[in-house]
């Protein structure tokens, strides 16, 4: 409804206009194109908590409703806030970066009301357009209760006065744009319809006052759906119109605009720009700017949802001036120059597909396209340029978005998104089967582990869908998964069968119901499992030893199943398992972590052993018969000995034990738990109950909620699920944060962020740090629908994750770096500091090596006249020339390789001049030759200064910190 209503209002022309700066100037400025890039992301966000909100949970002073237009005074940004009725003051800092906060609201008593309570009727108005002048006042236009259109002017708008000083009077009946032209000139385009328009000149000193009648002339926009916003550059007065620009000269001695040659009434517009759908604001610069010239204009169109960057824009107009050229304007759908948009595809590069490059809140990945993020937008409806900063009103997200108008190279992002390598349980990355069951397929991935044995590695899956356990080999760096068949098969009896329990009611090991958890014994090779539905958790010798179990935990003799619930996860180390229930409802085994020892176990006989009760337990009390307390926390408060709701476990090398508790939103860790077992079965407790280390929380008390997103997104989680570790005495770990939807990587967990004192991930996997998963509906190697599981291979190198709403594993190759190496024209190996003899050259040979093979790209940094580069041969040249001795000449080699995780390498060089060596003439001795001397054991002596090297340091005075992984 507010896209039809906001849709319905731009067609009277209502929507949109914004705050027009003027600048004079002594001369014509310099025509320059500025480099407009694109996939270009917002640096800030107001009215959301984060990128990816579009609703604000409460009405306070960091919210927003339907904001619809924006504009600076000073260091203040003023947002209309439609849909609570009120106009909020944002106070910016030097950087541009604004509070999150409003400092000041105008229309309601204050941030947490949007009824005017308090607010006498002849002031309420419900707020559409908002624009300043020179004099730092504040003009508000709205409709009141009788849909009257009236403009309110604050003369000081920071008094934190709700009330306007007056209104503007003498209003055409609609207004369709309002502005300052001039210091002592303000503009008012309105009329009775948006077909017939005409422009009002109000003398700003006499505001209060019927405006200038003998200077009004008719919009360039009556036919085109009338004005929608218009800007002063340099000494022209552009009009947007729904499709449309126009330009025409501004009088500087009167201040109105130039006449038509042809009829005096009207003003001599010049058709500039076409091509447009739907704009609803304009503005830019067109003037000098901190003592240089600045010209740049942005259009937001709002059925495209899209801002289209004008470079340059008084270039155009002055060709369109040009008698030969008028009748020609440019058209922006296919002159290459506005081919770049900001919430919308970049077609500068080429065509672009249609799917991809329209639709609100465009993303450069395509998986995310349509979900609220920083690069997209969904019906902007205002622009506000302030010379670092442009910020667009946003309406249907509710939010303000600021993008940096000083178009720099602004580095991408999303470089945490790695591409998949291999996929198992499906043909193909974009396939997502649920009904063919084969050697080949996966129903319902719930848990994954990697057992590696010499050069191969083997997945072992277990498929909860088709009630199965399954093993690929996996060759290396397989370009996909179509030939990745099972060789190792638990649970049913052939690949084609999918019945749990065999359909035969057999609970005797052979057949399994849900199996949701598998995990291996670094030690022993043992691969136990959670068979949920059956109660119970069975465990093999090894990956591939047969089908017949060793032992099943969790049933009695005489084959009775064990009157307890289902275990949800399981981890296995040397002797002892470790097992945990989750919170299933009325379940005694909930919020705790229990310990079997598996020392006794019969593995020759042929027959399972049996083993129902722990010896003992992490997280709440255990007498060795029966475990009485079962709550979260034990008595509701979060500490280091105890859990709330373990979903999964994992054991590193050094036996430590790894737990998502996922109650806590944390991830803790025993330190080798087993080894502080007691010797008593009847103990109540484990000597070493207290976890050791944290990951998700500040410390062991606390349990908050927190989203992962702004500075916290690399630290923080919600509801931790699956994990896994590499190997080590640090090892590596991969959680999926399942609140987030996100896998994470914490490179090595006992390493913290200096600011939180929390340890940090530094890679994420199937999307963003912000983490986006909801949206997500179409496969391919990027994304994960829902991530259910993750395994890891001991290098780091591959990572495997269970995408159970995909219904496929996926494989992700983590690449390493380029290296650089230097070498001289005769092939000898060069240190970076390389010395070079006055007058002569050097010819320096870039050796690039990839261990992947991946195609490598170079740059060098620091050229000049004396140092040039070859690209073709890899090929450093300098020239010492005229250099004096000491001279020294620096640069930095960057080699970046073209996998997607963008690898790159830098190598710095500093190349120093020096002397010519000239050999000195021998002198003939006639003194008697003299023996060599003998030097005393163990003393010292000196050697003659001749012989000595002179050693020059390298000095590295300047290393970029990279920003890509």
């Amino acid at each position: 409804m507010l896209r039809l209503f906001i849709s319905t209002v731009c067609a009277f022309g209502l929507v949109a206009c914004n705050n027009i700066h003027h600048a004079e100037l002594s001369e014509t400025a310099n025509q320059k194109q500025l480099a407009l890039y694109d996939n270009m992301p917002a640096d800030g966000v107001l009215g959301q908590l984060n990128f990816t909100g579009t609703s604000s949970p409460i009405l306070d002073a960091q919210s927003l409703d339907s904001p619809l237009a924006l504009t600076h005074i000073g260091d203040h940004l003023f947002v209309a806030d439609f849909g609570n009725k009120r106009v909020n003051g944002y106070a910016v800092d030097a950087e541009g970066n604004p509070s999150d906060t409003a400092s000041l609201v105008l229309l309601q008593e204050n941030a947490n009301q949007s009824n005017f309570a308090g607010i006498d009727t002849d002031w309420q108005i419900s707020p559409y357009k908002l624009t300043s002048d020179s004099m730092s006042r504040l003009y508000v236009a709205g409709l009141d209760s009788s849909q009257r259109w009236r403009v309110f002017v604050f003369d000081n708008p920071f008094t934190n006065d709700t009330l306007p000083e007056y209104e503007l009077l003498d209003l055409p009946e609609n207004i369709g744009a309002f502005g300052s032209i001039n210091s002592d000139i303000f503009v008012v385009i309105g009329g009775t319809d948006s077909s017939n328009e005409t422009i009002h000149f109000y003398a700003t000193g006499h505001l209060d006052a019927p405006p200038l009648r003998q200077a009004d002339v008719p919009s360039p926009c009556n036919g085109d759906g009338g004005a929608r916003g218009f800007v002063r550059l340099q000494d022209y007065l552009a009009v947007a119109c729904a499709g449309n620009i126009y330009a025409v000269n501004i009088d500087t001695s009167t201040g109105f605009l130039e006449p038509s040659p042809d009829d005096p009434t009207a003003a001599n517009w010049t058709h500039v720009l076409t091509g447009f759908s739907n704009i609803t604001a304009i503005d830019g610069i067109g003037g000098i700017v901190d003592e240089e010239v600045r010209e740049e204009a942005f259009v937001t169109e709002f059925d495209n949802d899209r801002v289209v960057p004008l470079p340059n824009p008084v270039f155009y107009i002055e060709t369109r001036q040009n008698e030969d050229l008028q009748a020609v304007p440019y058209d922006i759908t296919t002159h290459p120059d506005f081919q770049r948009f900001l919430g919308h595809a970049d077609l500068s590069q080429g065509k672009v597909d249609p799917a991809l490059a329209g639709g609100p809140n465009y993303h450069p990945d395509a998986e995310l396209l349509g979900s609220p993020s920083e690069w997209g937008l969904q019906g902007p409806t205002d622009v506000s340029w302030n010379n670092e900063s442009l910020w667009i009103a946003d309406f249907n997200n509710n939010r303000v978005l600021r993008f940096s108008t000083r178009i720099a190279d602004l580095e991408d992002t999303d470089t945490e998104i790695f591409t998949a390598k291999q996929v198992l349980g499906q043909v193909d990355f974009t396939h997502t089967y649920q009904n063919r069951v084969d050697g080949r397929s996966i129903v319902k991935p719930q848990d994954i582990a990697l057992v590696t044995t010499g050069q191969s590695a083997h997945l072992v899956t277990a498929d909860s869908g088709a009630h199965r356990l399954l093993v690929h080999t996996l060759a290396d760096r397989v370009a996909n998964g179509t030939s990745a068949d099972t060789e190792t098969l638990r649970g049913q009896a052939s690949l084609y069968d999918y019945k749990f329990n065999q359909d035969t009611g057999n609970d005797n090991g052979d057949g399994f119901r849900n199996p949701m958890s598998v995990a291996i014994d670094p030690i022993s090779s043992r691969v136990a499992l959670s068979d949920y539905s059956n109660n119970r958790i069975i465990i093999y010798e090894s990956y591939n030893s047969g089908t017949t179990p060793v032992a099943i935990i969790g049933r009695r003799e005489g084959d009775e199943i064990l009157s307890r619930p289902a275990f949800r996860d399981v981890a296995i180390h040397g002797n002892f398992l470790f097992t945990a229930a989750g919170e299933t409802i009325g379940d005694i085994d909930a919020h705790r972590i229990l310990i079997y020892d598996l020392r006794n176990l019969a593995t020759d006989d042929g027959v399972p052993d049996e083993l129902f009760l722990p010896t003992d337990v992490l997280g709440q009390d255990y007498d060795g018969l029966s475990m009485p307390s079962n709550v979260c926390n034990q008595d509701n408060t979060p500490g280091p000995d105890t859990v709330c709701n373990v979903q999964h476990m994992a054991t590193d090398d050094m036996g430590n034990l790894w737990v998502s508790d996922t109650g806590n939103n944390r991830v803790i860790m025993f330190e080798d738990p087993a080894g502080h077992l007691h010797s008593s079965p009847t103990s109540t407790r484990l000597e070493s109950t207290i976890a050791d280390h944290v990951l998700g929380q500040p410390n062991m008390l606390s349990n908050t909620q927190y989203f992962g997103d702004d500075a916290e997104k690399t630290f923080r989680l919600i509801e931790p699920d699956n994990l896994t570790l590499t190997g080590g005495a640090e090892p590596a770990l991969w959680v999926i944060d399942g609140g987030n939807k996100r896998v994470l990587y914490f490179p090595t967990p006992h390493l913290v962020n200096e600011a939180s004192n929390m340890p940090e991930a530094s890679h994420v996997l199937g999307t963003t740090m912000n983490g986006s998963f909801s949206t997500v509906s179409v496969a391919n190697q990027k994304n994960v629908k829902e991530p259910a599981a993750v395994a890891v291979s001991p290098d780091n190198k591959l990572v495997f994750i269970a995408d159970s709403g995909f219904k496929r594993v996926l494989r992700f190759t983590f690449n390493e770096s380029p290296t650089i190496s230097l070498q001289d024209s005769a092939g000898t190996m060069l240190t970076p500091h390389i010395r070079v003899e006055a007058g002569s050259e050097k010819s320096i040979q870039l050796v690039i090596n990839d261990p992947e093979d991946d195609e490598v790209t170079l740059e060098v940094q620091g050229l000049s006249p004396h140092l040039s580069f070859d690209a073709a041969s890899k090929t450093l040249l300098f020239s010492a020339g005229e250099l004096s001795r000491g001279h020294v000449t620096y640069a930095t080699v960057i080699a970046e390789d073209s996998s997607p995780r963008a690898n790159r390498t830098e190598l710095a060089l500093s190349i120093e001049i020096v002397e010519q060596e000239t050999q000195a003439p021998t002198t003939q001795s006639s003194a008697t030759e003299r023996e060599p001397e003998t030097i005393p054991e163990g003393g010292c002596h000196s050697l003659p200064i001749s012989t000595l090297t002179l050693v020059i340091p390298f000095l590295l005075i300047y290393r970029r910190r990279l920003n890509r992984i």
